[in-house]
């Protein structure tokens, strides 16, 4: 039975807990600094009578007083200002990933939908032509029972779909342009009764409910 994987620690995880742990390092460095004084002097009377373990703390007191706490706390602090370099670095370059694979992530969909919207934008078109020469066959055969060639034109332009497609087509165009949605001047489109304002109407609400069901991918 193999073991299990050791997790992988990011630097991202890992340097907030070493800058942590440096800086309670050099608090300590630094706390040690201001306690031997302190020490020192509550050897003076001891030192002053003779006694020799005194005199030996004392010594090495000063030494780490003088000596060893300023190099040690060179070297902390010297941690300290590597780690946040390092930090900083890293947190720029997490933001950056991040930010990158958003786009990445919010790409994918608007160009799949793009390709959905213009296949079936392609469809419209066909079924525009293909009702059109139907419409035009059908308004050619009623004037030819009516008896009246004339007829053809107006049980053409009777049928024909090209108000629709203008007034919707134009509404799409404007609302696809709105980087804002609030933009939409909604109150005017539903004060539109005629058969052209209720097929903006019921553009409008399946363009709004395009635009919901995008927010829940």
């Amino acid at each position: 039975m193999s073991a299990p994987a050791t997790p992988i620690e990011v630097p991202i995880e890992r340097l907030p807990r070493e800058l942590a742990a440096a800086r309670q390092a050099h608090a300590a460095l630094q706390a040690d600094q201001h306690a031997i004084p302190g020490k020192m002097k509550a050897l003076t009377k001891r030192v002053a009578a003779g006694d020799m373990t005194a005199v030996v703390e004392e010594a090495r007191l000063r030494v780490r007083l003088e000596d060893d706490l300023p190099a040690e706390l060179e070297a902390a602090a010297t941690r300290i200002a590597e780690l946040e370099r390092e930090y900083a670095a890293t947190l720029t370059e997490h933001n950056r990933r991040t930010l990158a694979a958003e786009v990445q992530r919010t790409e994918a969909p608007r160009d799949r939908l793009a390709d959905q919207f213009r296949a079936a934008l392609e469809t419209v078109e066909r079924l525009a032509g293909a009702h059109t020469h139907a419409n035009r066959a059908a308004a050619h055969a009623v004037a030819a029972a009516a008896g009246n060639a004339d007829l053809a034109p107006q049980a053409f332009a009777a049928h024909s779909l090209a108000g629709y497609a203008e007034a919707i087509g134009a509404a799409l165009a404007s609302w696809m342009a709105c980087w804002d949605d609030r933009n939409i001047d909604r109150p005017l489109i539903q004060r539109i009764t005629d058969a052209r304002g209720r097929a903006v109407q019921a553009a409008l609400a399946a363009f709004d409910a395009g635009g919901r069901d995008a927010q829940k991918c």
